[in-house]
């Protein structure tokens, strides 16, 4: 994480032990395709059905997606067509019916809604994604970043749009578990929403 980066809002999961995190939220996450793909390759009816199919997602080159369903677990394993370490790219992509996509509820909301997107397995759940701020472990956090954070929370909380679960504003700043990439400024990448001002 660049000296010049005060936080940085992350989704997923956190891998740096360098750095203090607090979380904010958790995403649904859903898989999406676009109808074409659908009509084209066929809609699939249990997790195992996705086996066959082109996968989409963020991350490794390999597919483990744990589905629940009440009690029940399964999970899918498979090749990824295509990995990118943006959502948005994979939603653009997915959007083009190149495939079945993971992407996090507030990014395929709109497009479920319009129908570009449809939700693939409904009753089945892919589990939740936190966001968490971000910032060095030891550099004192300033009063202006603790204000920040607290005003996300604050707003999150009193945001339904995105779906999200209330959660407390006074969580306690916690230290993050192993390594995590800072966004880095030059590449204009986003992962979590817009959070609409007052």
């Amino acid at each position: 994480m660049g000296e010049d980066i005060d936080v940085v809002i992350r989704t997923g999961t956190l891998k740096d032990s360098g750095l203090a995190a607090r979380r904010l939220a958790a995403v649904a996450l859903k898989l999406v395709a676009a109808p074409s793909y659908l009509q084209a390759n066929g809609t699939p009816e249990i997790p195992a059905d996705l086996a066959r199919h082109k996968l989409l997602d963020c991350g490794a080159s390999k597919i483990e997606w744990r589905m629940h369903k009440g009690a029940e677990v399964e999970t899918v394993h498979g090749d990824m067509l295509f990995s990118a370490n943006d959502t948005g790219t994979v939603r653009t992509v997915v959007l083009s019916g190149a495939g079945i996509g993971c992407l996090p509820d507030y990014l395929c909301r709109a497009d479920l809604e319009s129908g570009a997107l449809v939700h693939v397995l409904p009753q089945w759940s892919r589990g939740n994604h936190d966001i968490h701020a971000v910032f060095p472990q030891h550099r004192t956090v300033s009063p202006k970043v603790r204000s920040f954070i607290d005003f996300v929370c604050q707003r999150i909380e009193r945001t339904t749009a995105f779906g999200y679960p209330r959660l407390p504003t006074d969580l306690p700043l916690r230290v993050a578990p192993a390594r995590v990439r800072s966004v880095a400024k030059a590449h204009g990448r986003h992962d979590c929403p817009a959070i609409p001002l007052p």
